[in-house]
């Protein structure tokens, strides 16, 4: 978690950092083997939000990789300081429900053949 400044920002002027933000956050985590699969920069309850959804190519994403990515785009943040406001930066996997592993246990199953209808 991220806290930064204490500039209040309007919701909808939060779009016009967008653009810069997904450049710094996609040069920063590439190099450590993560895409970044969705990028929000949103406010709710008065409070503003940056949240990166991670993926990696080989494996499933562990809170140690959440936590990795965190600590890297936090300074590669710092430095470049694209957001002149307070922010909170939260780190996540696609979950259970995505699609990458939805495709991933269907293959599973089948090859096993279990059928599962509900």
């Amino acid at each position: 978690m991220k806290l930064k400044k204490s500039k209040k920002q309007k919701p909808q002027d939060l779009s016009s950092y967008y653009k810069k933000v997904l450049s710094i956050v996609e040069q920063i985590i590439f190099p450590l083997g993560y895409r970044l699969l969705a990028l929000t920069l949103t406010n709710e309850h008065q409070t503003n939000y940056l949240r990166l959804t991670i993926i990696h190519p080989s494996k499933h994403i562990s809170s140690d990789d959440c936590e990795i990515v965190s600590r890297e785009v936090e300074k590669g943040l710092d430095l470049q300081d694209p957001l002149p406001f307070q922010y909170i930066l939260e780190v996540q996997s696609p979950g259970i429900d995505s699609v990458e592993r939805k495709d991933a246990h269907q293959f599973t199953l089948e090859n096993l053949g279990l059928v599962i209808k509900s």
